[in-house]
């Protein structure tokens, strides 16, 4: 049996654009993968009820078009959260927005998580990190 691959969406507590899920999406689609969208908050934050409230939107529009999204939300420091994640999950590809904490937090734990990690910057417009 193949396994299914997952792709991981980490969004920070600073994210102010779903960019990077909305690519995931379209990557999923194309790949028959699984998307995994983590949302790491800060502890003394209150949480972004708009981010959550349109990414539970996007999950169960994603599920009526057949795809499988997952949505996760944690408190913790976000280089363990996601290297956590990464290990649990068996994650093959991790896409992120423009936030630039977040690219940065993963290419201080790039040796730690053999997987591609790709950045979008807009629709046409993607780096490779």
């Amino acid at each position: 049996m193949v396994s299914q691959k997952r792709i991981l969406v980490p969004l920070g507590p600073q994210s102010k654009n779903l960019k990077g899920v909305y690519h995931a999406l379209a990557l999923a689609e194309r790949m028959e993968a699984k998307v995994l969208i983590l949302q790491i908050e800060n502890q003394d934050d209150e949480a972004d009820t708009w981010k959550e409230e349109v990414l539970l939107d996007l999950v169960n529009t994603a599920a009526q078009e057949g795809l499988i999204v997952s949505h996760h939300i944690v408190n913790g420091p976000l280089e363990k959260e996601i290297s956590n994640f990464l290990k649990e999950e068996s994650i093959e590809l991790v896409v992120l927005g423009e936030e630039d904490q977040m690219a940065q937090s993963l290419l201080r734990i790039r040796t730690k998580i053999p997987v591609q990690i790709i950045q979008v910057k807009q629709k046409d417009n993607v780096n490779y990190l």
